[in-house]
């Protein structure tokens, strides 16, 4: 009876999470936020300065920990749930990185490892609505930044559709690339002062999407489709 109620629950979910997908068909897809706990990823560190860095609780401006990391590392981050700050959600979880392992919101990660542009915190999973608003705003609407919204990188033997962001102040300078439906960081190449990380994914248990030349999918259903894979996959794991 149990098992039951269980799968009925994630049909619900699953059909909650199609209407949303079919209410998006003609704007920006986007993803429920649940979507993304109990999912996992990784990302080698392909270059990264050798100094000690330090680890701030960027909420509180708090000094948290010294780290380091060296070139081949991995990057791990297992998302366990999200955190509201300053009215914005953020994914909440497991980090992994170098000498250091701690619980870390999205917004640290991303001040900590250079990947933002101040006051926009992209991290390591960037939840994003709309890139198209994001690009009208600040700081992105300066001649300091470029995005572009229409590019498609190699990821593991697939085509991976991204949205590029070009950021360079003098004092930072960073390209990330997201992918556009998931949000999920692809690559980054990020200096900040004597700080520079160059890292690429490795792994996601959420399938990365690719675009098909031939047939023209609507990102809501992708997204929806990408739900069920992961939903069926939870299933399968509490047998």
């Amino acid at each position: 009876m149990t098992r039951n109620r269980t799968q009925k629950s994630n049909i619900i979910v699953l059909l909650l999470l199609l209407i949303v997908g079919l209410s998006n068909i003609k704007t920006q897809a986007s993803i429920v936020i649940d979507f993304y706990y109990g999912e996992s990823f990784a990302w080698e560190i392909d270059d990264i300065s050798s100094s000690n860095n330090s680890w701030y609780n960027i909420s509180t401006f708090a000094f948290v920990t010294n780290w380091h990391a060296n070139k081949s590392d991995l990057i791990s981050f297992s998302v366990l749930n999200s955190k509201t700050i300053n009215e914005k959600q953020f994914l909440f979880g497991n980090l992994s990185i170098g000498n250091i392992s701690l619980l870390a919101d999205n917004k640290d990660i991303g001040f900590n490892l250079g990947l933002s542009v101040n006051p926009w915190y992209g991290g390591l999973v960037a939840l994003e609505d709309n890139w198209k608003t994001l690009i009208l705003s600040h700081p992105f609407n300066t001649t300091n930044a470029q995005i572009i919204e229409e590019k498609t990188i190699n990821w593991s033997g697939q085509d991976v559709a991204v949205i590029e962001i070009n950021y360079d102040d003098g004092f930072q300078k960073s390209t990330l690339q997201y992918e556009k439906l998931t949000g999920i960081l692809m690559t980054a190449n990020t200096s900040v002062g004597s700080f520079w990380l160059k890292m690429h994914l490795t792994s996601s248990t959420i399938p990365i999407p690719s675009p098909t030349k031939t047939i023209v999918i609507s990102e809501a259903f992708v997204l929806v489709g990408l739900a069920a894979i992961v939903l069926l996959r939870r299933m399968h794991s509490r047998r």
